[in-house]
């Protein structure tokens, strides 16, 4: 039984922190946010090596030869990007949508919506990073 209760509270609790993201600074924030918790002691030790470079419309979390972007393409829709070695292509990987009637961002990808939160976020800078995981 606490089962579903436990899975209803981790839902709801994705519904939430996508209904606080309302904008393309809200979405930087939370990425930059979990960007800190996996890059920070990297950034301390060499700014090279890791880093978040930002302008207006876009922003790109860099950590060696690895990168994840985010590319605001209109006010309703970003472009979510990585690449694995400089120089490449960058590849789509999906795009983040603000849904007007729900009041909420959601994560458009592989034919599938889902709520914009951390545990979103964490997965693509764990495909992003693949490389570096791997090896």
């Amino acid at each position: 039984m606490e089962s579903w209760m436990e899975e209803l509270q981790k839902n709801a609790g994705h519904i939430l922190t996508s209904k606080h993201i309302e904008n393309f600074n809200d979405v930087v924030y939370q990425f930059k946010m979990r960007f800190q918790l996996i890059a920070d002691p990297l950034i301390r030790r060499d700014s090279e090596f890791a880093n978040c470079i930002e302008d207006d419309h876009s922003v790109y979390f860099n950590i060696y030869k690895c990168s994840l972007g985010l590319a605001l393409n209109s006010s309703n829709e970003i472009i979510i990007d990585k690449t694995a070695v400089p120089g490449n292509e960058r590849v789509p990987v999906g795009k983040i949508v603000f849904n007007k009637e729900l009041g909420c961002a959601v994560l458009e990808r592989d034919e599938r919506k889902l709520w914009l939160a951390e545990n979103t976020i964490d997965q693509l800078f764990k495909e992003a990073y693949q490389k570096l995981i791997e090896g």
